[in-house]
């Protein structure tokens, strides 16, 4: 739904279906963008994220402002 971040993080706004766990959506986002890190943007193996995050529900009321400050 939104992506941002800073030279040091990235917020994710995202909406999952009963039947995904947070966990592997994590899994996946950061397997996916590391490879793509490490083959295509040059970093040749040596972008790894860390092992941690978080992550926040948010209603569906509070859907917009939550994707204009992820933008941002």
């Amino acid at each position: 739904m939104a992506l941002g971040g800073t030279q040091d993080h990235v917020h994710l706004l995202a909406s999952l279906a009963p039947t995904v766990s947070i966990s592997e959506l994590m899994k996946q986002a950061k397997g996916v963008s590391s490879r793509f890190a490490n083959s295509v943007l040059g970093y040749g193996g040596t972008f790894k994220w860390q092992g941690s995050y978080a992550a926040f529900s948010v209603s569906r009321w509070d859907l917009d402002r939550a994707a204009e400050y992820v933008r941002r």
